[in-house]
């Protein structure tokens, strides 16, 4: 061989040793363990649920009409026995698919009036779904922490003007004197 081509295989071989020493200086960066200031991920919280289902309370967007039946289901979320999410499943079975209509129809508009006029909240405080299938009118509100008040308990069927509780075992107790069926899930 002549030393112009070994001079080139030295060059191309000096080219991939640099491009393999640079994607491994750049996987290791990536992958070494190095912690944030902005995002700190940690799976020592303690995370539990709780569950409790009542068929006699009517939320108040949904008293215009009443259901034949009808189930709520409350599930809270806690993270370090602190409340960090709670949401309300409503699933009422009407005498017929038109009275189920008109149910979720009231019920939406009655859903805003009653956060901005009664509660004096922004009607985007909680996500909330309307679903209808056939007699079935479904209802979802979830609220974070910080949404959840002692004004708006109503929407979470707790009484109005009593603190909001924010452990585990003061959400439970009030759903129980409420007349709930309450149980932990993990």
């Amino acid at each position: 061989m002549d030393s112009e081509k070994k001079k080139r295989i030295n060059y191309v071989v000096c080219f991939l040793i640099l491009i393999i020493v640079i994607v491994l200086l750049f996987l290791f960066l990536l992958f070494s363990g190095r912690e944030s200031d902005d995002i700190k991920v940690s799976w020592e919280e303690k995370k539990i649920g709780l569950k409790c289902t009542d068929s006699t309370l009517l939320h108040p967007a949904l008293r215009d009409y009443t259901p034949k039946s009808h189930t709520n289901t409350i599930m809270a979320n806690f993270v370090d026995d602190k409340l960090s999410a709670i949401t309300l499943y409503y699933v009422g079975n009407y005498s017929s698919s038109s009275e189920a209509k008109q149910a979720e129809a009231y019920a939406q508009a009655d859903y805003g009036l009653i956060l901005a006029k009664e509660y004096g909240v922004d009607t985007e405080s909680f996500s909330h779904s309307f679903m209808i299938d056939g007699n079935i009118v479904s209802l979802t509100i979830t609220a974070e922490n910080g949404d959840i008040s002692d004004r708006t308990a109503p929407y979470f069927l707790l009484e109005q003007n009593r603190s909001f509780p924010k452990s585990m075992d003061g959400v439970k107790q009030r759903y129980e004197e409420r007349n709930f069926s309450c149980e932990i899930t993990n």
